[in-house]
């Protein structure tokens, strides 16, 4: 029996929120992750809730119940950048979310590697489903 193609995208996010699940404490949600992983992949000196949101294609006021959570998780950490007029929050990844990310990025990357490889018959498929993607991420408003 052949599954539909949403349901197929739905079975990958899934397994990959149990591989977040395993390295990520308490409730989350894939969001939660993919802002946290966002922080981590800024600069040292961090970003500013701003930057993010618009990094993400979404709203500062999005981002900002997610920023709290991370905050209270110990994932990250928020410092006020007063150099200028306005006051800036800049967020960093504290140890233990940089240690969280790279966890789940070397679990995750385990499994894509195998897509990836030469020597899979699939390879090709995967490299035309990573330019697919990257098209379609280009394509968001």
């Amino acid at each position: 029996m052949k599954s539909c193609t949403s349901f197929l995208m739905y079975r990958i996010v899934q397994e990959f929120k149990e591989v977040v699940s395993i390295y990520y404490p308490g409730k989350f949600s894939l969001f939660d992750y993919f802002v946290l992983q966002h922080i981590y992949s800024c600069d040292t000196d961090g970003c500013t809730q701003y930057q993010l949101a618009k990094g993400m294609h979404v709203s500062p006021a999005r981002i900002n119940p997610v920023i709290k959570k991370l905050v209270n998780d110990n994932m990250v950490s928020v410092k006020v950048d007063d150099s200028s007029m306005r006051v800036k929050k800049i967020i960093t990844v504290s140890e233990i979310g940089r240690e969280t990310v790279a966890s789940i990025e070397e679990k995750s990357k385990t499994i894509i590697d195998y897509a990836n490889e030469e020597s899979n018959p699939n390879h090709e498929n995967y490299s035309a489903f990573t330019g697919f993607l990257t098209n379609l991420y280009e394509k968001i408003p």
